[in-house]
């Protein structure tokens, strides 16, 4: 009821939620995207279609701003938050494996370009870059087009004008006598990318926008998780080398001896103590990197994050809060349970917790999870509608599937599997399955072949041993 809800509530013509302004509300369009529905992957599809298309997205260096002010996506209000693009990411991901599009491809790409060009701090992600430069919003971002003339001349007339075309440019421009560039007609694959690579070196030029250095544990957390399944749909083992090294360096900075994450740092010293959301994110992007390499330290990682929420921050009637019960510079210990542009740190609590059971099989996580979501879970039907993120973790906990892959060909199938970007499917080496609570304990392919198992509901699948029926195995779900 909710996910129709959340439908009917979507622009069917501009995508994204209906009305002005246009924000991305990722949690509400990644619940969409893992019911299934027809309907939810249109309204996703939808969604990033326009998005990819429009002003919000930076056309030539990549990243999205954090909103639109118009309906049609075209003028953003032009700061960059790292939250959203990590999430953008994630979306992007499972779009390609459904339905692979070059377009999508090049914005993830871009986006990912961005974060390493202009957002990195040591080897963490800055928190946002700002709007404004030279005193004016946009300025960074928007051409003249006798500017853009004079950089694209080296294509030729003939390139310069189908070009221009393609991206709405004109003489007295869409947007206070400036271009903010959308995407508005065809052009071909080599030609725009050579007129972007002129452009972004023109726009290297100017004065930048200020930037936010801090760098916070859930942003970057969230954008570990995307790195991670971009890395498994769009084949780039090097977005995998780089989530690890993004949170290895979010852990020198801000884990605590207690095992805690703190919640920020600048300049190398923490600046504030960590929230529930710190730990729940950070927990659920050490398990997307242990999917990813099966490092079993990635697994200890988590389970100390969720003991740490357990320790920390759970409320005296049950349930979490967001503060820490040592915590001196918050003084009161709120207890979200609405997403805004992010889920709350109790929805991704139990999205870890949901994932937890599924790789252990041990019953107390799946406890634990259902526990977090009946205890901030409403019951008004409309309301439901304002907490996507706990709807994505209780269908997750409903529905969640393991894939234990044993065997010579361990390694490709992992890949294999990896590339089809299923939400809800969650990935196990034979090898790692140590504890006798998991349905595939014991489990391990015959020497010399390749075995698969999947596994959900306490019971695992006949035995697969033919990647093309891995495929349709998985594909089913």
């Amino acid at each position: 009821e909710a996910a129709r809800r959340l439908v009917a509530a979507t622009d069917p013509v501009r995508g994204g939620l209906a009305g002005a302004p246009k924000f991305p509300n990722a949690p509400v369009f990644r619940f969409l995207w893992q019911t299934g529905t027809d309907a939810g992957a249109v309204a996703v599809e939808r969604l990033l279609e326009a998005m990819v298309d429009g002003g919000i997205h930076d056309q030539i260096g990549g990243g999205f701003a954090r909103y639109a002010t118009d309906a049609d996506w075209l003028v953003p209000h032009f700061e960059k938050m790292l939250y959203d693009n990590a999430q953008i990411l994630e979306l992007l991901a499972f779009v390609h494996a459904h339905r692979p599009a070059l377009a999508g491809r090049a914005a993830a790409e871009r986006l990912v370009g961005w974060l390493t060009r202009e957002m990195q701090v040591g080897t963490a992600f800055a928190a946002s870059l700002d709007a404004d430069s030279e005193g004016e919003e946009g300025r960074f971002y928007v051409w003249q087009a006798d500017e853009i003339a004079a950089a694209l001349a080296p294509l030729g007339a003939d390139r310069v004008a189908h070009w221009r075309q393609a991206y709405g440019v004109t003489a007295g421009g869409n947007w206070e006598g400036h271009t903010i560039l959308s995407r508005v007609g065809p052009i071909d694959v080599q030609t725009d990318a050579e007129a972007r690579a002129l452009l972004l070196a023109r726009r290297e030029r100017r004065p930048r926008p200020a930037r936010d250095d801090k760098v916070l544990a859930d942003w970057n957390a969230l954008a570990v998780i995307a790195l991670v399944r971009a890395a498994g749909v769009f084949g780039r083992p090097d977005w995998d080398g780089l989530a690890r090294s993004v949170w290895q360096g979010v852990e020198t900075m801000l884990a605590g001896s207690d095992g805690r994450l703190a919640h920020a740092a600048c300049d190398g010293r923490i600046t504030a103590s960590g929230l529930l959301e710190d730990q729940a994110a950070g927990a659920l992007a050490a398990l997307a990197l242990y999917e990813a390499d099966g490092t079993v330290q990635w697994l200890e990682r988590a389970l100390g994050f969720v003991d740490a929420a357990e320790r920390w921050f759970t409320a005296p009637g049950g349930g979490y809060v967001q503060v820490a019960a040592d915590a001196t510079d918050l003084p009161l210990r709120p207890r979200p349970i609405h997403d805004s542009a992010l889920p709350t740190g109790l929805a991704m609590l139990a999205e870890a917790q949901a994932r937890l059971f599924h790789l252990t099989g041990e019953d107390r996580f799946r406890l634990l999870a259902t526990h977090t979501i009946e205890t901030m879970a409403e019951a008004d039907p409309v309301r439901l509608t304002l907490q996507p993120g706990m709807l994505f973790a209780a269908d997750l906990l409903e529905r969640g599937r393991t894939l234990v892959i044993d065997g010579a060909a361990q390694a490709d199938w992992i890949t294999l599997a990896r590339s089809c970007g299923v939400p809800n499917l969650l990935i196990l080496r034979g090898d790692t399955v140590t504890t006798d609570t998991h349905p595939a304990h014991g489990r391990r392919a015959a020497p010399g072949e390749t075995t698969a198992w999947l596994c959900s509901a306490g019971r695992c699948s006949l035995p697969i041993r033919d990647a093309d029926a891995l495929l349709a195995a998985i594909r089913e779900g």
